[in-house]
Parts: C-alpha cells; sequence; structure tokens
C-alpha cells in the first residue's frame, strides 16, 4: 500500500462501506492509477501522512462508529500532522436517525483539525441514495480524468418477516444462541 497513488479506506458495519470501497478502487484503477483497500481497523492515523485518502464510513445506531474502527478512534486522541494529507469521505447513514452520518462528520472534523485538506466536501448518502454515490462517482472521475465512468447500480432490498425463533440454548453460561427463519413479504 505505500506505493499506492490513493489510499480507499472503509469502515463498515454491514459490509457496504467495504464493496463500495471495492468499486472505487475499480473506478481508480480503471482510470489508470495505483489503488489500496484498507479496512479502518488496520489503519493508524500516521498512515495517512502525506496521501491521497478516500474514506468511505458507515454510521450505525445513533451516530457511532462501526465496531472495526473502534481502535482508529482511539488513535485520534493523539496530534497528528496531516498537513501534506488530501481526503475525501463518502458518508453512508439513514436519516431517520437523529444523528445522521455522524461519524463520517466527526472524521472530517478531525481531519481538517490535522491539517488535511479535503478534495471536495463531505457526501452523504441516505440508504444508497443513487443520487449521492453518482456524485461520488463523478468527483472521483473528475480527480482521475475519467469521462462518462459506469454508473453504480443501488441495492435493491426486500422485506422479510421472522417466521420462527426458537432459543438453542437456554441455561447455557455463554450468550444465548436462536434459530432464526425468515419468510419474504410479496
Amino acid at each position: 500500500s505505500a506505493a499506492a497513488q490513493w489510499q480507499v479506506i472503509y469502515a463498515s458495519q454491514t459490509g457496504y462501506a467495504y464493496e463500495l470501497a471495492q468499486q472505487t478502487v475499480q473506478m481508480l484503477q480503471t482510470a489508470g492509477h495505483s489503488a489500496c483497500c484498507i479496512s479502518m481497523d488496520q489503519l493508524t492515523p500516521q498512515q495517512l501522512a502525506g496521501s491521497r485518502c478516500l474514506i468511505i464510513a458507515s454510521t450505525t445506531g445513533e451516530g457511532d462508529p462501526p465496531d472495526p474502527a473502534l481502535a482508529f478512534i482511539g488513535h485520534t486522541a493523539i496530534a497528528t500532522d496531516l498537513r501534506d494529507t488530501r481526503y475525501a469521505i463518502l458518508a453512508l447513514g439513514d436519516r431517520s436517525y437523529e444523528h445522521f452520518c455522524a461519524f463520517a462528520h466527526q472524521l472530517d472534523h478531525w481531519l481538517r483539525n490535522s491539517g488535511a485538506n479535503p478534495l471536495f466536501d463531505v457526501i452523504e448518502v441516505d440508504n444508497a441514495d443513487p443520487t449521492a454515490l453518482q456524485q461520488w462517482q463523478q468527483h472521483i472521475a473528475t480527480l482521475t480524468g475519467q469521462h462518462n465512468p459506469t454508473i453504480w447500480e443501488a441495492r435493491h432490498y426486500s422485506t422479510w418477516t421472522l417466521s420462527t425463533r426458537q432459543h438453542l440454548n437456554p441455561g447455557s453460561q455463554g450468550g444465548a444462541v436462536f434459530h432464526l427463519e425468515l419468510r419474504p413479504d410479496n
């Protein structure tokens, strides 16, 4: 990753940020740039110094970072000089929560306070909104000199209902284990 022109960093709870990070790396490579994909749990602030970073960060619950980002957040309490760092953030969240995309904004605040320079403003994505994702792609295309990037397909979700829930280990000293069965709602 030291030789990569771009670091694509993701903080994912469900895997969606990872999926978007992989698509971003592919887009950069298609444009002839080298790029690496790094999980935030494998990152220290010092690795950001002097780099170009594209960060895709999910927010979970009421504004919390995803579990894999908790160790990195602990590192941000230490002053880091990031004056030679350029970055952009794609913030994934759900507007139904009070602190929409809070973790990504926390990262943006820390990066700016550390002297890093944003390539463009944080792009907020509400539940995989295709318009926001296209805005991210267009910014990446502009940065890399790409024309007419392939538009990413939005995820399509369906509703499922829990039909069976059976506690498999009652009385166990460990955590509860359940057998779950779901049925699709048509």
